[in-house]
C-alpha cells in the first residue's frame, strides 16, 4: 500500500465559492442535494487505496451496482472516517476536489495537506471573460465561414442601458454572470424589452460581480467539449473530444457514450479534413499563454455547433472549465464502456431516484461482455427514495 493517498471530493459549486469568498460558504439548498447525492461520481478517478469523500453511508443496492462496474466502492468514506484512517496510517496526501476554493480549502484541513490556494488567483482562474478572450485568440487564426464571425462574439458588459443596446443588434441575448456553476448563472432574453425581473437580475450581478458577458442566441445543434489535462509538472495534453447535451436554458443534462451526433458527421463533411484535430492544437497552444496551467487540473473548452440560417458553424469557445467537469467524467466512463456499445451517462433530477432506477434496470438490466458494460442500466451514485438527484448508464449494444 502506498504512503500516499489521493482523496477525491465532489464540490461542483466551486465556482459559487469562489465568488462568495468565505471560507464557510454554504450552497444554497438545492445545490447542496445536488453535491451530496452525486459524491460518489468521483470514484470514477479513484484507484485502489484513493479515498472519495461522500455524505453518508451508501445502500446495499448501490454498492453492488458499483461493484459490478467493477468501481472501488471500499474507497467511500465520510470525512470522518477518511480523517480517522489517515491519522491512524500516518498517510500522506494529495486533495483531488471538482475544483478549488476557499470553501474546500477549509473543508479539507484535517487532511495532513499544505495548500498554497491564492483567493485572488481562483477568482480569475473561474471568471467567464477567460473564455471571450481565447475565442478572440481562437477566431484570429481560425477565419472561415464554417466558424462564428466577428460579429457574433460575445461583448462585456456593464450596464442595463448597454444590455438594451445589445437587443437592438441582437434580436436574443444570452447573459452570463462572471462567476457561476457551469450552466447556470445564465439569463435568456427572448423579447425586445427587459422586464422588471430580468432588470433587477442583471442589477444584482453587476452589484455582486461588476460586469456581465453578454452574447447572441444562438440556434443550438450539438454541444462538444476539447478536454485537456495539466499535469504536476504544469504540462498541457489534449485527451479528446467529448459531445454532451444541454437543456434550451443551457443547463447540463447528459453525455452521449461512444456516439458522435449525426449533426457533427454531417458538419466534418463540410470543413477541411483534419479540422478539429488542428482547432485542438490551436486551443492547447492558446490554453500555454493563459493562467490556467499554475494548477494540475483538468480543462474542458465548450464549443458549439449552431445553424446560422441554413449554414452549420462553430462556436469554438462558448466556456472554459478548468477543473474536474462533466465531459471528462464521461471519457473515464467510457473506458468501461464495450466498444460495440453505445447509450449516454445523464443525470437524474425528480423526487424518487430509487423508483426511477428500479423501473429502468427492470426494463433494460445490466449485461456485461468481456469485463465491459455491453448494455442495460447503471447506477453511478447512491440509491434512495428520499434523494432528489442520481446519474446513470444507459446503453445498448450498437445495433
Amino acid at each position: 500500500m502506498s504512503s500516499t493517498i489521493n482523496i477525491f471530493h465532489f464540490n461542483p459549486t466551486c465556482e459559487l465559492a469562489v465568488a462568495n469568498g468565505s471560507p464557510y460558504y454554504q450552497p444554497p439548498a438545492i445545490l447542496k442535494e445536488f453535491k451530496n447525492d452525486l459524491a460518489g461520481l468521483m470514484l470514477w478517478f479513484a484507484k485502489k487505496d484513493d479515498i472519495v469523500i461522500c455524505h453518508k453511508t451508501f445502500s446495499q443496492e448501490a454498492l453492488e451496482q458499483l461493484d459490478l462496474m467493477r468501481l472501488n466502492s471500499s474507497s467511500l468514506k465520510t470525512r470522518a472516517e477518511a480523517i480517522e484512517e489517515i491519522s491512524e496510517r500516518k498517510y500522506k496526501t494529495n486533495i483531488f476536489p471538482w475544483g478549488w476554493s476557499p470553501a474546500e480549502q477549509y473543508f479539507v484541513k484535517n487532511f495532513k495537506w499544505t495548500s498554497d490556494y491564492n483567493s485572488e488567483y481562483f477568482k480569475k482562474r473561474y471568471e467567464r471573460k477567460n473564455a471571450v478572450e481565447l475565442l478572440r485568440a481562437i477566431c484570429k487564426e481560425s477565419p472561415g465561414s464554417f466558424i462564428i464571425s466577428e460579429n457574433e462574439l460575445p461583448v462585456i458588459v456593464s450596464s442595463v442601458d448597454e444590455i438594451e443596446t445589445m437587443l437592438q443588434k441582437w434580436p436574443k441575448l444570452v447573459l452570463k454572470a462572471p462567476l457561476s456553476s457551469s450552466g447556470r448563472g445564465l439569463q435568456i432574453i427572448r423579447k425586445k424589452a427587459l422586464d422588471d425581473s430580468k432588470k433587477q437580475w442583471i442589477k444584482t450581478i453587476l452589484e455582486q460581480q461588476n460586469y456581465l458577458i453578454c452574447e447572441p442566441l444562438l440556434k443550438k445543434v450539438a454541444d462538444l467539449s476539447f478536454q485537456y489535462k495539466v499535469d504536476s509538472k504544469k504540462e498541457i495534453s489534449y485527451l479528446g473530444i467529448s459531445y454532451f447535451n444541454t437543456n434550451n436554458n443551457g443547463q447540463y443534462q447528459g453525455h452521449l457514450l461512444n456516439t458522435v451526433p449525426n449533426e457533427i458527421e454531417t458538419f466534418k463533411k463540410l470543413i477541411p479534413e483534419n479540422y478539429f484535430d488542428i482547432l485542438a492544437e490551436n486551443i492547447l497552444e492558446k490554453l500555454k499563454q493563459t493562467i490556467f496551467l499554475e494548477y494540475e487540473s483538468y480543462i474542458g473548452v465548450d464549443a458549439m455547433l449552431y445553424k446560422d440560417e441554413e449554414d452549420l458553424k462553430l462556436q469554438p469557445c462558448i466556456e472554459i472549465n478548468p477543473r474536474c467537469n462533466m465531459g471528462i467524467l464521461s471519457m473515464e466512463i467510457q473506458k468501461k464502456v464495450h466498444p460495440d456499445s453505445k447509450g449516454y451517462f445523464e443525470i437524474y433530477n425528480g423526487s424518487d431516484y430509487s423508483g426511477f432506477f428500479k423501473r429502468a434496470k427492470t426494463k433494460n438490466p445490466p449485461i456485461l461482455m468481456d469485463e465491459k458494460l455491453k448494455s442495460g442500466f447503471f447506477s453511478l451514485t447512491d440509491i434512495n427514495r428520499h434523494q432528489r438527484f442520481g446519474a446513470f448508464i444507459n446503453l445498448n449494444d450498437g445495433q
